[in-house]
Order: C-alpha cells, then sequence, then structure tokens
C-alpha cells in the first residue's frame, strides 16, 4: 500500500512537472514570435539575400534601416531563398534555432568540464549565477536577431570534434561557414595548427577558399568577384571608421584605446581623452595592443608548438581566452559580441567553486576577499549596466567612458589566475 501510494505520488509529480515544461515552451514560443515580428539584424541579412536575386550590389545603398551588409556574398546567397517568405517566418525559426544552439553548448560544457566534482548544490550555484551574468547579452543576441550565438556553438562543436576526432570533415566545413560569414572565428585556424591538427587545419583552411568561390556557380565568376572585392572595401580593417570608433555602441578596443590618447567627439560633451596624439599614433598603439593580446595567447596555451593540450579543462579555458579576445581584436563590435566571454565566465565561477570547496584560498585572508569583491564588481557591472537598470544618463555615462569594455579585458585576470594546474580536477 506505501509503495503504491508513493508511485501515485511520483506519477503525479512528473506530470506536473511535464505541464510546467508544456506552459513554459508555449510562453517561450510565443515570447519568440512576437519578437521575430519586431524584426531585427537579421532583416539586413534577409534584405541583402533579396537584393542579390536582383542583381544589386549588396554592399552599397539602399539599406534596410540604413544598416550597412557587412557580411560574405555566400551568407546573402544562402538566405536568399529565405529572402521571398516573410521575413518574420524566417526569423522566428531562426530565433528557435538559437534556443538549440544555447542548449547544445551547455551539453558541450558539461562533457569538457568535470562537473561531477561540484555535487549538486555547487552545480547549480554554476548555472545560476552564469544565467544572471550572461542573460543581458543573450537578451541582445534575441532582441536583435543576430548571429553570434551561432558563431559562438560552431566554435564549441568544433572544438568538441576535434578533441573527440569525430565528424572531423562536417565540422570543419562548419567553421569554415562561420569564418566565411563573419571572420570572428579566424583565430581559430592558428589555434588548430599550433595544436598540431595537421588534417583539421588543411581542411578548416581548404573549405574556406571553396566558400569563397562556390558563389561562382549562381552568379558568374565576375560578379562573385566583384562582390568580393566590395566586401573587402566595407570590412577591411584599415578603414578610417574601423580605426577610431569614437561614438557609443561600439565595444572593441578600437572603440576603448583611441578615445583616450587622442582627440574624438562622443556622444556626451565630456572630455577622455587623457594625451593628444594623431590619429595615426592612436592606430598604432591600438595595433600593438592588439598584438599584445594575441601573444597573451601562448601564456594560456602553455605548452610549445604542434602538442596536443594536457587536458579537457585546460582546452576549455585557452579556447576561453581565445574567445574573451576575439569581440576586443576585432572592430565594429557591439554588445551583443560579448556572448563570446560566457565560456570564460562559466569557467571562472567553476574555479571559484573549485577553488572554495578545495579550500585553496584562506577565505578570512584579505586576498581573498578583494579578488572576490574586485570580480563580483566587475561582473555586477558588466551584467547590469544596461539602461532599463541604471538609467539613460548613468548608461550613457558608462558606455562614454567604455565601461563594460574595461571589464570585460579585466575577465582576464580571475582568467589568468585559476590555472587547471591548482586543481586537482580530476578528484
Amino acid at each position: 500500500m506505501f509503495f503504491s501510494k508513493m508511485a501515485l505520488s511520483l506519477s503525479l509529480f512528473k506530470k506536473r512537472q511535464t505541464y510546467v515544461y508544456v506552459i513554459l515552451a508555449i510562453i517561450l514560443i510565443i515570447f519568440l514570435f512576437n519578437r521575430a515580428k519586431k524584426g531585427g539584424d537579421f532583416d539586413v541579412f534577409l534584405y541583402a539575400g533579396s537584393r542579390l536575386l536582383e542583381g544589386g550590389n549588396i554592399y552599397q545603398p539602399p539599406f534596410i534601416k540604413g544598416l550597412q551588409y557587412f557580411y560574405s556574398p555566400l551568407f546573402a546567397l544562402l538566405l536568399a531563398p529565405f529572402s521571398l517568405i516573410p521575413y518574420v517566418i524566417t526569423e522566428f525559426f531562426w530565433l528557435l534555432l538559437n534556443i538549440f544552439f544555447v542548449y547544445r553548448l551547455i551539453v558541450i560544457f558539461r562533457m569538457l568540464l568535470n562537473l561531477k566534482i561540484l555535487g549538486y548544490t555547487n552545480l547549480n550555484i554554476l548555472w545560476v549565477a552564469s544565467t544572471i551574468f550572461l542573460v543581458r547579452y543573450i537578451e541582445y543576441n534575441v532582441g536583435m536577431i543576430q548571429i553570434t550565438i551561432f558563431l559562438l556553438w560552431v566554435c564549441w562543436e568544433f572544438i568538441n570534434s576535434m578533441k573527440n576526432n569525430k565528424n572531423i570533415v562536417f565540422w570543419s566545413a562548419m567553421l569554415a561557414l562561420a569564418i566565411n560569414i563573419k571572420l570572428m572565428l579566424l583565430p581559430l585556424i592558428p589555434y588548430v595548427l599550433y595544436r598540431n591538427k595537421i588534417k583539421h587545419f588543411f581542411l578548416v583552411v581548404g573549405f574556406c577558399f571553396f566558400y569563397l568561390f562556390i558563389p561562382s556557380l549562381f552568379l558568374g565568376i565576375e560578379r562573385n568577384n566583384f562582390l568580393l572585392s566590395e566586401w573587402w572595401k566595407v570590412i577591411n580593417p584599415a578603414n578610417k571608421e574601423h580605426t577610431i570608433e569614437e561614438k557609443n555602441g561600439s565595444v572593441s578596443l578600437s572603440a576603448l584605446v583611441p578615445v583616450f590618447i587622442t582627440n574624438t567627439n562622443g556622444d556626451l560633451p565630456i572630455k577622455r581623452n587623457f594625451i593628444s596624439l594623431t590619429p595615426q599614433e592612436a592606430s598604432m598603439i591600438l595595433n600593438i595592443i592588439r598584438i599584445a593580446f594575441v601573444v597573451l595567447t601562448l601564456f594560456f596555451l602553455g605548452t610549445y608548438p604542434f602538442r596536443e593540450s594536457y587536458s579537457d579543462i585546460h582546452i576549455f579555458r585557452e579556447v576561453s581566452y581565445i574567445c574573451l579576445i576575439i569581440p576586443l581584436i576585432y572592430p565594429h563590435q557591439q554588445k551583443y559580441a560579448f556572448i563570446f566571454l560566457t565560456p570564460a565566465i562559466v569557467y571562472t565561477i567553476y574555479s571559484f567553486i573549485l577553488e572554495y570547496k578545495h579550500k585553496l584560498w584562506n577565505i578570512k585572508t584579505p586576498i581573498f576577499y578583494s579578488i572576490v569583491s574586485c570580480w563580483f564588481f566587475i561582473m555586477v557591472v558588466f551584467s547590469f549596466s544596461g539602461r532599463g537598470i541604471v538609467g539613460s544618463q548613468l548608461h550613457e555615462l558608462f558606455a562614454h567612458y567604455r565601461l563594460i569594455t574595461f571589464c570585460a579585458i579585466l575577465m582576464i585576470i580571475p582568467l589568468f589566475i585559476f590555472s587547471p594546474c591548482r586543481i586537482n580536477f580530476n578528484h
């Protein structure tokens, strides 16, 4: 009798849980559909596809919503058929796919991080804290209907494939496609070579060249070459608009460094520069700092070239650093690009929990409180300095002084401190 009652209670609990999931799924679908109706950056991509069908130059006006198309001819060609149906349908299904991308990222993170050593409570702390600190950037990507979550997903699917040596050709082709669409993942190519994955390296490079010229089959060689040259004109990092980004909105180093060392006109009538260099001098310093961030990658790699990484957790940390610097070193990056900090944030919280659990820091010492307090302050500013939280005036002030970009850079410090060598991650 007792066991039958227990079985009945368990059955009722599972049914209620199913109902909750169904209700949440319905709410999510309604939310995504309403978001798709408002449109976003995906309108720009689909409009480029429609102009491609009409024979226009997709890199010259007119632009929908006045927004420049910065992506590859192949991406516009792939989206061209979808531009023939109402944009809301395509964008709704794209947002649904983003939910799948996030789910797959969680699965891959669980595989690369040894989460069993956390315990149930600490595991919940990890996911809740990560979600709280990242929800703003997930919302940016969903709200603007961007492709950045897709790029992050491809990055980690490729890393997982490379680690397990499975589906090499498919994920190499996917990484090359992501690079073709938007060059953000280009730093993964030297990383693959550094880790002695020669087959992966040549596959990715080969597919990259293949994707440049495959549109010729549909557009003709002359037109494809013309569009490639027009594409380069708008993405060339030497362009003046990519060297000094003085207005609020951009978050990369090109929006941070020059405004403090040369005279610029920001959105607020408040002086930012403490010295007045020429734009050429500012550009040189900017490139030196970019190179410094790239060179620092060697520290996180921790081995000589052409050797595999020590372990899964080492792979997670080194790729997290590469993802962290991608939105910093590339020009013309908006806030939604900081979704690339996701692995670094997850790794840092994970390491904090293990450092505390293994008592590697004496929690009574000032240094422990200093590190925790500074990191917590950085994350609060990084995650909660949105206009709807701090108000328009304070938000504009933070953007004027590039506070979020500073916080992103400071995330390197805990990533630097919490080396996998400090903890027995297989304990």
